[in-house]
């Protein structure tokens, strides 16, 4: 055998060796940097979201509970309807300064503390939370400004910015409410992207090279990770002298994970379920089904917040399930594709991740997310 037709026999596998790499910035998909449009349909989302809102509140009243009358706190990112201020000026806060970008949401906001009584308590401010003084530093400091990936509302700049200017004990973990935010990932499963169930003339590269990635709600069945969900980032509030990473700063991480046999048999069911409700035949449905659940897609993220204590499960939330499974969620999972078509995997196969991400100098920059995905086994293509 000659060494050109060898070449163009091993080309194929010889394509994927490289790792496979996808970049997109913070704002893709998004009209500008602020990140402060209002959508009351997504607001009302949030707010009903029962992963979400009760365990901001009983946070909140665990705070202050006993201090009643004492404590100052500030709300970055209110809303139309203050509903977090006003959570904390019933649970007995001195004062809230509620801060706003919008403005029409703002005035929104403003009525809403009226409405409720609390205009005393309470004092809406027009603005971003950086280019705002407050007339006294806050004791506790609440905010939900978190997305699909953690960091991409730019809560790095926000709250390193809040900690240098507006919080009394800015080191202290109990000052802040989520305590820390979580990026989780793992390589994952997306049913539409395979040839024999997606649309047949839909341009999956553009959608890969040219983003944003695409985003699911986090309870939608035809996204399911093949491997343990594993932690992208951790932000953590109050943790240290250092507080956190500086705008502009430069964050690297590796990721190994290993293709889970359950977790593809769990894929390979559900989307036979799916094929079976929809009338597709026994034959084409078996291999169909096993297909998917030995192909990755691209690398699906989500949130996860802690608002107390570590060990205190009462007050985590988490936006997908146990082992990254679909959950109800305001959230959305984000997963960018790594090439036009799925990866083929097997179990036991490791998936490697190497990410950066890249802060902007100024809130008005968005982050910048690189991953360099590489799989280890013989079975892609």
């Amino acid at each position: 055998m000659t060494a050109v037709v060898l070449l163009l026999q091993l080309a194929p596998l010889l394509a994927v060796v490289a790792p496979l790499r996808v970049t997109w910035k913070a704002t893709d998909g998004f009209q500008d940097a602020s990140f402060c449009s209002f959508d009351a349909k997504n607001y009302q989302g949030m707010k009903n979201d029962e992963t979400r809102t009760p365990v901001y509140a009983e946070a909140l009243r665990r705070a202050l509970a006993g201090r009643e009358g004492e404590l100052v706190i500030l709300d970055i990112g209110t809303g139309p309807e203050a509903l977090l201020a006003l959570i904390a000026a019933r649970a007995g806060a001195k004062k809230v300064f509620a801060i706003e970008a919008s403005t029409a949401v703002a005035e929104l906001a403003r009525e809403a503390v009226v409405s409720a009584g609390f205009e005393e308590v309470v004092e809406v401010i027009t603005g971003f939370s950086t280019e705002v003084n407050l007339p006294e530093k806050a004791d506790l400091l609440v905010a939900e400004i978190v997305g699909s990936v953690a960091s991409d509302e730019g809560i790095y700049a926000t709250m390193h910015d809040a900690q240098l200017r507006h919080l009394k004990t800015p080191h202290d973990p109990a000052s802040y409410i989520p305590r820390a935010v979580e990026t989780w990932c793992a390589p994952a499963s997306y049913a539409l992207h395979h040839p024999a169930l997606g649309p047949t003339d839909f341009d999956w590269e553009a959608v890969r090279r040219e983003g944003p990635p695409p985003r699911f709600a986090c309870s939608y069945p035809a996204v399911r990770p093949l491997a343990q969900p594993l932690r992208l980032e951790q932000i953590r509030f109050g943790c240290d002298e250092e507080g956190l990473p500086c705008p502009g700063s430069r964050l690297c991480r590796r990721i190994d994970f290993e293709v889970s046999a359950d977790l593809m048999t769990e894929v390979e069911e559900a989307c036979a379920a799916e094929l079976t409700r929809a009338g597709c035949p026994d034959e084409p449905r078996a291999a169909i089904s096993r297909e998917v659940a030995s192909s990755v897609s691209g690398i699906a993220m989500w949130p996860r917040l802690i608002l107390g204590d570590d060990d205190d499960e009462s007050l985590i939330i988490d936006s997908r399930g146990v082992d990254g499974r679909p959950q109800r969620s305001h959230w959305q999972v984000a997963m960018p594709l790594l090439c036009a078509r799925p990866q083929r995997v097997s179990a036991g196969e490791r998936v490697v991740v190497d990410s950066t991400i890249d802060l902007g100098e100024r809130i008005d920059v968005p982050v910048n997310y690189d991953l360099s995905v590489e799989f280890s086994g013989s079975a892609r293509g």
